[in-house]
């Protein structure tokens, strides 16, 4: 079970079941947290891991799709991190069932900001890039974790799930 931690913003949109306060995800990597974001020339979704920081932009057309498509998303931002295949099947069987509750960690909601800043600044230069491709590049950002600690989230997440290449 994946426990998806929304913002405000994106948890009123959302049809999706609710999680109780002390659920807690059984994937290895833990509790995603998502936003959505209103930027042109389409509206996107932000995931970030909480344990890895780990990023994932999809678009935000469909909402009630949404939790649907994020198990794909997820195993393919993880098979471009040379993650072995074994633990991405493993997550992604994992995240069959979401459940969704608001956000609870503020360092892991710091590091979504960054990542919003990241995004608008690349969209900027180009508007119509892909996804997975802007996803990927954001992995090699340096983020903040608790205020004194930084990490990569590529490099954490293959540490945690181990790279399979």
């Amino acid at each position: 079970m994946l426990v998806l931690r929304c913002t405000r913003k994106l948890l009123t949109r959302l049809p999706a079941p609710s999680a109780a306060d002390d659920a807690a995800s059984t994937t290895v990597l833990g509790d995603w947290y998502a936003t959505i974001l209103m930027v042109r020339p389409a509206h996107l979704i932000l995931l970030v891991n909480e344990s890895t920081r780990l990023p994932v932009v999809l678009p935000a057309r469909e909402l009630a799709t949404l939790v649907d498509r994020i198990p794909h998303a997820v195993a393919e931002a993880l098979t471009d991190l040379g993650v072995a295949s074994e633990a991405i099947e493993r997550e992604h069987t994992a995240m069959q069932a979401i459940l969704c509750g608001p956000t609870r960690n503020r360092s892991v909601v710091g590091a979504m900001n960054e990542f919003v800043f990241q995004i608008q600044i690349r969209r900027e230069e180009e508007p119509w890039a892909d996804l997975r491709a802007l996803s990927f590049d954001l992995t090699s950002v340096l983020i903040g974790v608790g205020g004194r600690e930084y990490l990569r989230p590529a490099e954490e997440a293959r540490r945690l799930l181990g790279a399979g290449r």
